[in-house]
């Protein structure tokens, strides 16, 4: 059995966050990808963010990690936060990026809610509505 690593990053500023929508997707996620064999983690989520709402990361702080099972099989998932140094803009293959007040979330992946969520509240799950 092959685990599958991934990175997610919850990027706060004041009280919003920031949120990615893809090309292909209705839902909003967090910023975050597959981690390659091999590769630091940390430095892999400040590269992602990068890519993906063009905020160059400088510090990202890992809070708590997660096994799930996905569509690939096992699969480890390593949650960072992070503090936005600006505003996020869309890279390539992403429709857009905003800002996000947490009493104001769009739709987003269930995953991704709930990762959010837990981060934010330091381990409780809540819904803010």
């Amino acid at each position: 059995m092959q685990w599958h690593v991934l990175v997610d990053i919850l990027i706060t500023s004041d009280d919003a966050v920031v949120l990615l929508r893809r090309e292909d997707e209705d839902v909003w996620h967090l910023p975050g990808g597959p981690l390659v064999e091999m590769d630091d983690p940390a430095e892999v989520a400040k590269r992602l963010v990068q890519e993906q709402v063009n905020l160059a990361l400088e510090d990202v702080r890992l809070v708590w990690v997660e096994a799930r099972n996905t569509q690939q099989g096992p699969t480890l998932v390593l949650h960072y936060e992070a503090d936005a140094p600006g505003y996020p803009s869309p890279g390539p293959n992403i429709a857009e990026t905003r800002l996000f007040q947490v009493e104001h979330l769009p739709t987003l992946d269930a995953a991704d809610r709930e990762a959010l969520y837990i981060t934010l509240t330091g381990g409780d799950t809540f819904q803010p509505f």
